[in-house]
């Protein structure tokens, strides 16, 4: 008699890990895939990355490291599941908080492989080391280059992004991404609060670029429409005003 065992979730989740680190970083020693960690948007921590259950049910979201540099958002999906755009823009939200260069979405069969400030497609499954060494050094220039490339007010403590830049900045972007997301252990009412009390004109700024853009979306339109006039607008009222 012949007796088959399957492997519990938990130790699948870290052999998956594992396996994909050595294919996609090919000859990189010292990868760590993070299942916990920590993100910081404005004034508020809470921590990203998944737990046993959340494989489980689909997907994994690991942090990649390399000592104390943060390399990648690997979207590890279970074997069998399509890749989709959610898994993309979840990543990249991740990946834009953490700042860390890239995205990998992967469910073992398929692998997608992105630089995070401009989501543009990486050629290819897998990234060698020299070539990870060129991708940092892009995502180095590019953060550069969005800021000093972005129309801006002078205040009496520094500057602030103009409004009308959108969310094309990474961190704008990357606040559009957390508030249209669930995250777990965040609360998007409860940050937005914090960043409000904070009475941070830069903060309060961006968080007025990521509501008027995520007023204009479906499912976020009547949230976000109804906290820029109930919350944000009357607490910027306060502050100067360029358009």
């Amino acid at each position: 008699m012949t007796i088959t065992t399957k492997s519990p979730p938990e130790a699948e989740l870290e052999a998956r890990i594992t396996g994909t680190l050595q294919r996609v970083f090919p000859g990189i020693a010292g990868l760590l895939g993070q299942r916990r960690f920590k993100l910081r948007l404005g004034h508020t921590e809470f921590e990203g990355g998944t737990g046993k259950r959340d494989y489980v049910e689909g997907r994994a979201d690991i942090l990649v490291v390399h000592g104390e540099d943060r390399l990648a958002v690997l979207e590890l999906k279970r074997e069998g599941l399509p890749l989709t755009a959610d898994d993309e823009a979840q990543g990249a939200s991740y990946a834009l908080l953490a700042r860390a260069p890239l995205v990998v979405v992967t469910n073992g069969t398929e692998t997608r492989l992105f630089q995070t400030h401009d989501m543009a497609r990486i050629e290819g499954s897998s990234i060698e080391a020299t070539e990870l060494a060129s991708r940092i050094s892009i995502a180095a220039s590019a953060a550069q280059s969005s800021v000093s490339g972005a129309i801006t007010h002078d205040i009496e403590n520094g500057e602030i992004s103009c409004l009308r830049n959108g969310i094309a900045e990474p961190i704008t972007w990357a606040i559009a991404e957390f508030l249209s997301h669930n995250v777990p252990g965040a609360d998007r009412d409860v940050w937005v609060d914090d960043a409000i009390a904070s009475n941070s004109l830069p903060l309060m700024n961006r968080l007025a670029q990521a509501l008027t853009h995520l007023s204009q979306t479906t499912e976020t339109s009547d949230w976000a429409e109804k906290t820029l006039n109930e919350k944000l607008r009357p607490a910027l009222a306060g502050h100067p005003q360029f358009h």
